[in-house]
């Protein structure tokens, strides 16, 4: 090795080039979610891909410093926040896809998000607030990412985020909002049920959760 080389350089001196694929992007985007990090499965699900494609980009995220695996009891990977490129990614992330397939990602990754469909009309989220989550509570990432799409892009479609219980309480009273859910697309958890009144199947039509 001479002395202008270095690992990770070819033999002109220049650093490995990076490429990242969609599925990277997924990646980040989610991740940028969950500051303690996601098992493999977990990931996987909530960017809707293949296990194995999501293990081969995040080995390619973890060479080159953007995120980091952790060796716990299950292990675990998350973004490495000490990386000097990562707001940018997070950012191109956030903007480069089309926003529906990001916002879908955003709401299956938050922890904040209890219930999530979509539909013609945009996306319907049920939150709840103040969920731990040290200096980066889930709610509030889950709005800053929104309001960074919605300040590059003007394709957004709409995203209601209720409060979880109020969001059982329409249900109960609304047939407008019963009707949109059942037709709609689930993203996420189980249909919220109101406590003063238990919507049946049926009438709300309550579909299996996304496992």
């Amino acid at each position: 090795m001479t002395g202008g080389d270095r690992p990770g350089s070819d033999r002109a001196g220049h650093g490995r080039r990076l490429t990242l694929t969609p599925i990277s992007f997924d990646i980040v985007v989610a991740l940028g979610q969950l500051p303690d990090g996601l098992r493999l499965s977990p990931l996987a699900h909530a960017i809707g891909s293949p296990v194995s494609s999501v293990q081969a980009a995040l080995r390619i995220l973890v060479s080159a410093r953007l995120a980091e695996r952790v060796d716990a009891t299950p292990p675990h990977y998350r973004l490495n926040r000490a990386s000097p490129a990562l707001d940018h990614l997070l950012g191109l992330s956030l903007v480069q896809p089309e926003p529906a397939h990001v916002v879908a990602i955003l709401l299956r990754a938050s922890p904040a998000v209890t219930f999530a469909v979509v539909d013609g009309g945009g996306f319907v989220a049920g939150v709840v607030h103040g969920v731990p989550g040290g200096a980066d509570p889930p709610d509030g990432l889950l709005s800053g990412a929104l309001d960074t799409i919605r300040a590059s892009r003007d394709d957004v479609p709409p995203v209601e985020l209720v409060e979880h219980e109020e969001l059982a309480r329409l249900l109960a009273v609304s047939v407008g909002l019963r009707s949109r859910i059942r037709d709609a697309i689930v993203l996420k958890g189980r249909l919220p049920t109101a406590r003063t009144k238990r919507i049946v199947p049926e009438e709300a039509g309550a579909r299996q959760p996304v496992r």
